[in-house]
């Protein structure tokens, strides 16, 4: 049993099919994968040097004066496989066989490449990783990046050599690059699986290889015949995504790992880490690209609404934190849907958002029904008293009201459309990687629920004496990425007017930041606690009323957004890869088994589980 084969042999959930192999394309259709991949995927994660790569791809095709060795061909065999996989539309469909026929190729050579003691046996271990992240069926991407974590930490990656040792600036660079793309993938795992880190940031001290491009600097490089250098990437996306996932680990530590002790003044812990997130976004490089910083803010949504929520040190949630809850996942299932539906939009969709949106459902889910009545009428409950020298809480974001409209239907309305759109996402997200359980467990969770939003938008337009549609239903046409004139831009249809063709940013952190009057709360909220319980499960299928169309609000500039209803997918696919969703406990502060990328029998999670429990790899 060699290092290799020990390896793919634990890592590997379905063997991939035989004779499936891919020889490598077309020269210049190599050059267009590699291009998309260099500016979407290893502008995040950087892990190889792009003049060595270059060098690997120059061996392939000009074998007579160059020889290819077995990492050369893992290289670039996975690159084409990475990106071939990340244009994939549904599980099954040219693309995605593509990828794996180029996985397969590359597999040939696991015996040569695969070996413990060498560096570039872990690159080819994260690149692996990147594949499974959009191939979870064959390959178990949690496995493979503990084995990338271990091989890095035998190797002493994540120490920076003493002071005085000898050491060449170019491997050093490669040293400390490798390293920081196995912590990004491993603490971004950790996250969406609700599992223990591979290794602390105390025992690792790497300093980060990059720094933030000059200003002056951002015009693209050119050739000595005035051709763009389209192949040299900035590190600045890379060097956002080095500190959005310290910010995180730090969190995720403090809140879910080191402890079950409650903290004394909890937000002032919660409401600093939410100031230091906000000032990270407002702060990104000019460099950003629209689609990455669209990328950037779903995480960032993400991570508010995972702070904000219960957790061992928080298990109790003032009221204000569930509105803030609320209006984030109202953003993240807003923005994600039209992310999805657009083209335009290159930024990496892996299988780890299908399990975020998930999550971030289930915890919308749970505030609405705990903070049903102080959600519902718009009142802002008044925030937690803190100490004088900690950062204010986040402002509460306060979408406009439309004309004609009163509070409470235009919130019972929003909840509506939130839980369309995020059903509609795990739909989306279910066609692409073959796991429609997904989406109609959330349908059935939510199905009690969509049904008393309907009801009460009845109630309130038969007192109001008009008919107007029950729930909202979504158009990817309303404020979309879109390309115009070789440039991508997006704005969002909730908070910005119609403007010229330029980037408007819709985050949260920029929007209108008034708030509702704080007196009108009600006297006793109800408390929503942290618990390993798991949720029941309604008795029932849900019912959405969908019309054809519907006037969202009215713009300053006199345009109206119309959302049309979409197709809708499938609710039933039955094969032998895909056994029912396994259930377990809601995401609101849950340490214990995660959310499975693996979704088989022999995995899921015993009704009896220990809800404190870590998972183990």
């Amino acid at each position: 049993m060699s290092y290799a084969r020990l390896v793919l042999s634990a890592c590997t959930k379905d063997q991939f099919p035989q004779g499936m192999t891919k020889a490598l394309p077309p020269r210049y259709m190599t050059q267009a994968l590699v291009q998309h991949y260099l500016n979407n995927v290893f502008v995040l994660l950087p892990v190889f040097e792009e003049a060595s790569f270059y060098g690997s791809v120059e061996n392939l095709y000009f074998k007579d004066s160059h020889k290819a060795d077995p990492l050369d061909y893992w290289m670039v065999h996975l690159v084409l496989a990475i990106s071939y996989a990340s244009k994939s539309e549904s599980r099954g469909d040219q693309d995605y066989l593509e990828g794996i026929g180029h996985v397969c190729a590359a597999l040939q050579h696991a015996e040569d490449v695969l070996h413990p003691g060498a560096l570039s046996s872990v690159q080819a271990l994260v690149l692996l990783t990147e594949y499974a992240m959009l191939d979870p069926h064959h390959l178990d991407s949690w496995s493979l990046i503990g084995v990338a974590s271990r091989a890095m930490v035998d190797l002493g990656l994540h120490q920076d050599p003493q002071k005085g040792a000898t050491m060449a600036r170019g491997k050093l660079d490669l040293r400390r690059r490798v390293f920081h793309c196995v912590y990004a993938l491993d603490r971004s795992t950790s996250l969406v699986q609700t599992r223990a880190f591979s290794f602390s940031d105390d025992s690792a001290k790497v300093k980060v290889p990059f720094t933030r491009t000059p200003a002056q600097q951002h015009q693209p490089q050119m050739h000595g015949n005035g051709t763009p250098k389209g192949w040299l990437q900035s590190h600045d996306q890379a060097l956002e995504l080095i500190t959005l996932r310290r910010m995180q680990s730090q969190w995720y530590t403090d809140l879910f790992q080191s402890g079950r002790a409650r903290f004394d003044e909890p937000y002032q812990y919660v409401w600093n880490t939410c100031d230091t997130m906000r000032k990270w976004f407002e702060n990104l490089a000019p460099s950003t690209s629209q689609s990455m910083r669209a990328f950037f803010e779903l995480d960032l949504l993400y991570s508010y609404v995972y702070v904000l929520s219960p957790s061992p040190r928080v298990p109790v949630i003032n009221p204000f934190a569930a509105k803030l809850i609320f209006e984030y996942c109202i953003r993240y299932a807003d923005l994600m849907l039209r992310l999805i539906h657009d083209p335009a939009y290159t930024a990496p969709l892996t299988f780890y958002d299908a399990m975020r949106v998930y999550m971030t459902g289930r915890q919308f889910l749970d505030v609405l029904q705990n903070h049903t009545d102080v959600l519902l009428n718009g009142q802002v409950p008044p925030h937690p008293e803190v100490r004088p020298a900690t950062a204010p809480p986040p402002p509460m974001p306060v979408v406009p009201l439309p004309p004609g409209d009163n509070l409470m239907h235009f919130n019972t309305q929003r909840s509506a459309l939130c839980i369309k759109q995020f059903t509609e996402c795990l739909s989306r997200f279910g066609i692409r990687w073959g796991y429609m359980s997904w989406n109609q467990r959330y349908q059935v969770e939510t199905a009690s629920m969509a049904e008393q939003l309907n009801n009460r938008l009845r109630e309130m337009d038969q007192a109001a004496g008009v008919r107007r549609p029950s729930m909202w239903t979504h158009s990817s046409s309303a404020g979309s990425i879109h390309s115009s004139s070789g440039s991508v831009v997006y704005s969002s249809p909730q908070s910005m007017p119609p403007g010229p063709a330029a980037y408007r940013q819709p985050s949260v952190t920029l929007w209108n930041m008034t708030s509702y009057d704080s007196q009108a709360q009600q006297n006793n909220p109800p408390q929503h606690r942290y618990s390993g319980d798991r949720f029941s499960q309604p008795p029932m299928q849900p019912t959405f009323e969908l019309q054809p169309q519907h006037q969202l609000f009215q713009q300053p500039s006199g345009q109206t957004f119309n959302f049309n209803p979409q197709p809708q997918c499938p609710t039933s696919q039955t094969n032998a890869h895909t056994p029912p969703f396994q259930q377990f406990a809601g995401w609101s502060g849950y340490t214990g088994p995660s959310v499975p990328d693996t979704l088989d029998e022999e995995n899921a999670v015993p009704p009896n589980a220990n809800p404190w429990a870590i998972g183990e790899r």
